[in-house]
């Protein structure tokens, strides 16, 4: 592309390269954000999954009713709060989420062939990692293995 340019573009991307090789370990330094320390971030991240967990049935999206405790969008709250619950070591975020498995028998969400309803088991599988009850597994593994056993026809 550049040998089919006008001779004064060549010039001029030429001199643009050339001095961004030579500027840009000058810049490396300049406007580098300044990190909060661990221990603030680890505070801010406990607040957050705090006022969370008070306001999981809150209203949201514009919705009439909150979202069902196993649909997507709850899961995905509830996998950022078991990952956290690993770097806060503190059981409050584990008896939390069991307590949402067990209120649903470890079920997932109602659509048997959709992925979306599926996401809910990603945390239970973490807390079955972490505890080894199988209750809390069983229901995802029937319902994957009579996936397999009988495909969606779509």
């Amino acid at each position: 592309m550049v040998q089919h340019m006008f001779p004064e573009k060549k010039k001029l991307l030429l001199i643009a390269f050339s001095l961004t090789l030579v500027l840009s370990p000058a810049l490396r330094g300049f406007g580098q954000a300044v990190l909060p320390p661990p221990a603030e971030v680890k505070a801010v991240m406990q607040r957050v999954a705090d006022w969370q967990m008070a306001h999981v049935q809150d209203l949201y999206s514009g919705r009439p009713t909150p979202h069902h405790p196993l649909a997507w969008t709850s899961a995905a709250f509830y996998v950022g709060l078991e990952k956290w619950a690993r770097i806060a070591d503190d059981g409050r975020y584990d008896q939390f989420l069991t307590r949402i498995g067990q209120a649903h028998d470890w079920q997932l969400h109602e659509r048997r062939y959709h992925a979306d309803d599926h996401a809910v088991g990603q945390m239970y599988l973490a807390l079955y990692e972490k505890v080894g009850q199988k209750d809390m597994l069983r229901p995802t593994q029937q319902q994957f293995e009579y996936i397999l056993a009988h495909p969606a026809q779509t």
